[in-house]
């Protein structure tokens, strides 16, 4: 009889919204500890890899509107492109909903 090893590696995805802005107070906590969390992360043994930089984005639509796959990819592919702009941009570099930077890129951010 043979045996067959596989090797595999759990992978693992987060879709969130957002409850507020976030430059907003709830959110202050959650913006301040990215950092030290991805850090924790990418020092622990077993772990191998995580979405970074221009593969999220995040972008501001009407309350209501539900973006589909297609408006999602673009704004990623913006991203990837362009760097974080009003169009499009990462948690690390966010923009008001009115198109204006909302506060200086942290030095070593992914998003």
């Amino acid at each position: 009889m043979t045996f067959v090893t596989i090797s595999l590696q759990l992978a693992q995805v987060n879709v969130a919204q957002l409850r507020a802005p976030l430059d907003s107070v709830e959110l202050a906590d959650f913006v301040a500890n990215l950092d030290p969390v991805n850090a924790l992360a990418d020092a622990a043994d077993g772990f191998v890899w995580r979405l970074q930089s221009a593969y999220a984005a995040c972008w501001w639509v009407p309350a209501g509107h539900l973006p589909d796959v297609a408006e999602a990819e673009d704004r990623v592919l913006h991203v990837r492109t362009h760097g974080p702009s009003s169009h499009a941009f990462t948690l690390q570099r966010p923009f008001t909903a009115a198109g204006e930077p909302a506060g200086p890129a942290r030095a070593g951010a992914c998003s």
